[in-house]
């Protein structure tokens, strides 16, 4: 409970503590600069409350990404907010907002340059008009910037350069620059905001053919590639690696399928010898077998249980064996278990039991002996289980699918922190499982 709070903590400071300093030293730094001699002003509460607010929503956003299951439909379209494409998006609205905030401060922007370097969004709310005249002008040279970048992402690199390789792909891109650069410069040209003496192309010309306006676009497209190239390859890996979960889930859920029918052919065998008897208990064994089952149905469809519950259904499965055998089993049991929070997960231990009692005391009519011990200790459940060998010629005492199934499932369930060990010693089998829980 305590690493949890010190988690929770940690988060919240991070939440809070880094979007603020983040946003402190932005403003410091914007407070700091100069043009032409004079100061950029005061330090500004507006425009650091705003710019904080901003980070720290972006983080809040960042964890509930993280946290949520890629399968959880409800938060979806928050995941399609933090993508590449959206985080684009929006510096390119900032971008529009900062270079519109310039226009509006400075007087006739186009004749007056270099501008004063100011974001006042107070007076872009008083000159709303204004604002909105300089704003849709640089949202058009926005969603050149945005149109470039997704042609280099979805077609160019996605297709391309996955396809047909690097030599390929410079040369595409190249010949993609050259016969559109002329085309968005003309549509720059078109803005209102274009003067006879001044445009807001990189050349700050008239000349759609310039070569810095072919150097623009190539910098958009070499400065773009690398942000993609990186954040496909962690998206590919970490596609990779859900669907591997998902590989190991469902076949945790076969094994455990496999499991049911096993104990539960077993134990109806069991019942039915007992009714073709006429047993008197063949009732009450009825009734231990449906709690049994419940426990399987309910309990063991989960990823971990209480190791005390888990022991408590294996003490029934052997209540309900020793009820069938009667004097046949010779059992002792002891367990040592001081942590009553430990979680396991469920049914991995009652295949060891299982093997102890089909191969052990089931094959003959001579009495047998199983001992079954389990300890938990510093983290290390340890779990026991000796049984004495039916004497039968050419018996075999090979581990059958149970045991297969279970060494798979731990190696699925606690990959590296686990230690399985079933071998004959003389007349006794003896099998012994470690696990770190």
């Amino acid at each position: 409970m305590s690493e949890l709070n010190f988690t929770r903590l940690k988060h919240y400071r991070l939440a809070v503590l880094l979007p603020l300093l983040t946003a402190l030293a932005i403003e410091v730094f914007l407070s700091l600069q100069t043009t032409n001699g004079s100061a950029l002003g005061a330090f500004s509460w507006v425009r650091f409350s705003l710019l904080t607010g901003v980070l720290i929503s972006l983080y809040w956003l960042h964890l509930i990404l993280q946290q949520s299951s890629q399968s959880d439909a409800s938060v979806g379209w928050l995941r399609s907010l933090a993508s590449l494409d959206a985080a684009l998006v929006v510096l390119l609205l900032v971008w529009a907002l900062f270079m519109t905030s310039l226009f509006v401060y400075n007087p006739d922007p186009m004749r007056n340059q270099p501008l004063e370097p100011v974001f006042d969004p107070v007076l872009m709310l008083q000159e709303w008009q204004l604002s909105l005249y300089y704003f849709w002008q640089f949202g058009v040279m926005a969603a050149v910037i945005f149109f470039y970048y997704w042609m280099n992402r979805y077609h160019f690199i996605r297709k391309i350069l996955a396809q047909h390789g690097v030599y390929v792909y410079v040369l595409s891109s190249t010949l993609w620059l050259l016969l559109t650069y002329p085309v968005f410069a003309w549509l720059v040209l078109q803005l209102p905001l274009t003067i006879p003496d001044q445009s807001l192309l990189p050349s700050e010309d008239h000349n759609i053919f310039a070569a810095m306006n072919l150097l623009a676009a190539g910098s958009i497209w070499a400065l773009t590639a690398p942000f993609i190239l990186a954040f496909e390859r962690q998206q590919g890996a970490k596609e990779v690696a859900e669907i591997k979960q998902q590989q190991v889930q469902a076949e945790l859920k076969m094994l455990q399928q496999q499991v049911n029918p096993h104990f539960l052919f077993n134990t109806l065998n069991s019942i039915y010898a007992l009714c073709l008897t006429g047993a008197a208990n063949a009732a009450t064994m009825l009734l231990n077998l449906s709690d049994l089952l419940r426990y399987v149905v309910y309990e063991g469809q989960k990823s971990r249980v209480l190791l005390s519950e888990d022991l408590d259904y294996l003490k029934n499965y052997i209540e309900l064996q020793r009820m069938r055998l009667g004097d046949r089993c010779k059992l002792s049991w002891l367990a040592n278990i001081n942590d009553s929070q430990a979680k396991i997960a469920p049914l991995l231990l009652v295949m060891l039991v299982e093997n102890a009692f089909k191969h052990g005391i089931e094959p003959t009519s001579a009495a047998g002996k199983i001992d079954i011990h389990s300890s938990l200790e510093n983290g290390e459940f340890v779990f026991t289980c000796t049984n004495s060998l039916a004497d039968i010629p050419n018996a075999s005492h090979e581990a059958g699918i149970g045991l297969e199934n279970l060494q798979r499932r731990l190696q699925l369930t606690y990959p590296g922190q686990h230690n399985l060990t079933s071998q004959q010693t003389g007349s006794l089998w003896h099998a012994e499982l470690r696990i770190l829980l």
